[in-house]
C-alpha cells in the first residue's frame, strides 16, 4: 500500500461525502438558486465538480470525455450560472455525471504507484499540482471551496446542518 495514495484517496473520498451530504434536500428550485448575485447554484457546483474530475481524466488519464460540449461549456470555468433549470441537463444528470465521473477518478488513482504519483504533471493541470499527488489534493481542496457554497445554499433554504 501506499500512504501517498492512500491520503489522497482519503481526501478525495472524504470530501466527496461531505459534498453529497451538502447536496441532499437541494431539490426543485433550491437546486438552480444562485447563492449570491454572480455566484453559483448546487447544479453549477456539481456539474462543474465533475467537468473539473472528467478534465483531469482526459488531460492526464488519456481517457475520453463522458461529457457533451453543451455541458463542458454549461460547466466549466467562466461559465455564468443560472436560476433556469431549463439551462441544465436533469439533476439526476448531473449528479450521475458527478458520482460517475468522481469514481472513474478514483479508479485511475487507485491504479497509480509511488512513481507515478510523483511523476511531473505537465501541461494545463500543472497549475493545479506539479504531480499527480499533489492534483489530488487540490481536486479535494477545489470540491471544499464548492461545498462550502452549497453550505450557504442550505441555510438560504432553511435545510439543517449536514455536520455537527
Amino acid at each position: 500500500m501506499s500512504d501517498l495514495r492512500d491520503t489522497g484517496l482519503f481526501v478525495l473520498e472524504f470530501g466527496r461525502r461531505a459534498s453529497e451530504g451538502f447536496l441532499g434536500g437541494l431539490e426543485g428550485a433550491a437546486f438552480f438558486k444562485l447563492f449570491a448575485e454572480g455566484g453559483g447554484n448546487a447544479a453549477y457546483a456539481a456539474g462543474h465538480i465533475a467537468f473539473t474530475d472528467d478534465s483531469v481524466l482526459t488531460m492526464i488519464a488519456g481517457q475520453e470525455s463522458e461529457l457533451t460540449e453543451a455541458e463542458k461549456t454549461l460547466f466549466g470555468g467562466g461559465a455564468t450560472p443560472s436560476e433556469q433549470p431549463s439551462d441544465y441537463p436533469s439533476r439526476q444528470r448531473i449528479l450521475e455525471l458527478f458520482a460517475e465521473r468522481r469514481e472513474k477518478l478514483l479508479a485511475y488513482f487507485r491504479g497509480l504507484g509511488d512513481d507515478e504519483l510523483t511523476a511531473a504533471v505537465e501541461g494545463p493541470m500543472a497549475q493545479f499540482g506539479d504531480t499527480r499527488a499533489k492534483l489530488m489534493a487540490s481536486l479535494a481542496w477545489h470540491e471544499a471551496m464548492h461545498a462550502g457554497q452549497l453550505t450557504v445554499i442550505r441555510r438560504q433554504q432553511g435545510l439543517p446542518r449536514v455536520f455537527g
